[in-house]
């Protein structure tokens, strides 16, 4: 008999559904690990997850490993999304989905972005003159204020002389605002989930 209070199963659900493994969950619910399990296989096949976390954190995984991750959608559906709620221009938006989903980028490979769009659009086959690299840091300046005009709190950090990043717990509130969840975003804040690659899903709600 599963003797899993129905209380926490909400609770177990999100965990599951954001990637915690079942043993952290039952470490957290203080439950034994064999109850939570069955309660965890019960509910996907209810479909209310969508599949089994692992056991357990790797040995030695380190606390910024361990936070709930995000999924994201495709690069091409993502930079629509951010297009659509920031007002983005296309080279912001491809500026703004590399830094979702890196650590952090060096100003090199923000200008290769600029570089192939001014390729894909140029009107001119023989214009091999090279954009000037300082484009990099006006495009960055207008995808901050432009950020900011949706939430003060949006932030990208500067890496001197080296890139930009932005931080780890900012990354779920701009997700949340591409997801049209202003709930969501509230408490993505302070969540210090981690972003992933992968299809789109509620992990924030």
């Amino acid at each position: 008999m599963n003797d899993f209070p129905p209380s926490y199963i909400p609770l177990a659900v999100r965990a599951a559904n954001e990637g915690i493994p079942v043993a952290a969950i039952a470490r957290i619910f203080l439950r034994p690990l064999d109850e939570v399990y069955e309660t965890l296989k019960d509910e996907k096949s209810r479909s209310s997850i969508a599949e089994l976390p692992r056991a357990d954190w790797p040995p030695g995984t380190k606390i910024i490993e361990r936070l709930p991750s995000i999924a994201l959608p495709s690069d091409d559906d993502l930079a629509f999304l951010c297009k659509k709620t920031f007002k983005l221009t296309s080279l912001e938006a491809g500026f703004l989905v590399v830094l979702l989903k890196h650590r952090q980028v060096e100003k090199t490979r923000l200008h290769n972005i600029v570089e192939q769009q001014r390729l894909t659009r140029s009107t001119q086959p023989n214009n091999n003159d090279p954009t000037d690299p300082k484009m990099v840091d006006v495009m960055i300046c207008k995808l901050r204020k432009k950020l900011k005009l949706i939430d003060k709190d949006l932030k990208i950090e500067t890496i001197w002389g080296g890139g930009y990043y932005i931080e780890t717990t900012m990354k779920p509130l701009i997700i949340a605002h591409v997801n049209g969840d202003p709930h969501a975003s509230q408490e993505a804040a302070g969540s210090g989930a981690r972003i992933t690659n992968g299809n789109p899903v509620a992990a924030i709600r």
